[in-house]
């Protein structure tokens, strides 16, 4: 098995964020998606939160008296809207925001662009007593097909890999994302170690949008991806795609449950490690989103 075999399955089944790493490389890049979204290129402030557990957002940009805040989301999250308002306390909080507004009036501007396959299904406010008390901006990337010409016709390959990925077919067009690997194929330098962060954008991308594993395989098999010194794959790798990474999270939760001293029905610990990586992260995700952990966790104990 080669490693770009062994990737692309990896890739299919991993908990790791891919897709947020992917869009957040195509987003620092020269590409087009900054101007569609209308975020400026501005001062790319810290996306990590060193007193909060691991909490970290997608990206965070200062530009004149504006905080631009940006998430990438693949799945429909009903607490979307929730979660957004928490970053929102979150980032205002963080020591260095703090000191930016003694000085200047700093305002925040959040975004979400839905990037997953299904139709997307997102509140962007937050209601009481009938009138909206939180709202954010809500993007489904298909919003930009528009652009599918101006894209495919660009310069920047990570341009190509927007132009699949803005089209909002019923059906994917195989034949169009093997013209971009093709093109990937001929058109880049093999020896520029950006061609392999190109092209790994391109294979997140056909995972990202459900492709039939054959013309996955096709895809993978046409560009050849380097994997030495690839900055993108190593990202995801660090970031949890690591064979252990279930074992992680069983026992980052035994740590929670154990410092805030929580009751949990043991059968529920056991479970944890027999769950699938997909479930895995379905439950983290649930388990991470939900602001009564202890309820949380008798919701899901046996019935007596």
């Amino acid at each position: 098995m080669s490693f770009i075999e062994m990737t692309l399955r990896e890739l299919r089944q991993s908990r790791a964020p891919k897709y947020d790493v992917m869009f957040k490389m195509v987003f620092s890049l020269g590409s087009s998606l900054r101007d569609m979204l209308l975020i400026p290129k501005g001062l790319a402030l810290s996306e990590e939160f060193p007193d909060l557990d691991g909490l970290r957002i997608d990206s965070l940009t200062l530009f004149e008296d504006l905080l631009y805040h940006l998430e990438f989301q693949a799945k429909n999250h009903a607490t979307m809207a929730r979660r957004m308002f928490t970053y929102r306390a979150k980032i205002m909080d963080r020591p260095d925001i703090v000191l930016l507004q003694e000085r200047y009036r700093i305002h925040l501007r959040q975004q979400v662009l839905y990037v997953g396959s299904g139709p997307m299904a997102m509140a962007s406010e937050l209601q009481r007593s009938g009138e909206v008390v939180y709202s954010f901006g809500l993007n489904d990337i298909r919003e930009f097909e528009e652009e599918k010409h101006r894209l495919a016709t660009s310069r920047d390959p990570e341009d190509w890999v927007l132009s699949l990925l803005v089209a909002n077919d019923e059906k994917n067009d195989d034949q169009r994302w093997l013209n971009v690997a093709e093109r990937m194929r001929c058109e880049l330098d093999a020896a520029d170690p950006e061609t392999a962060e190109y092209r790994t954008v391109l294979l997140i991308a056909s995972v990202l949008r459900e492709l039939d594993w054959s013309v996955q395989e096709k895809i993978s098999e046409m560009i050849q991806i380097d994997v030495s010194g690839n900055r993108l794959l190593r990202q995801v790798f660090e970031q949890g795609m690591q064979e252990g990474y279930q074992l992680l999270e069983v026992d980052r939760i035994r740590r929670y449950i154990s410092r805030n001293k929580l009751t949990v029905d043991p059968s529920i610990l056991e479970e944890l490690g027999r769950l699938t990586p997909e479930e895995m992260f379905e439950f983290a995700e649930e388990f991470d989103d939900a602001n009564d952990k202890q309820a949380f966790f008798e919701n899901r104990a046996p019935s007596p």
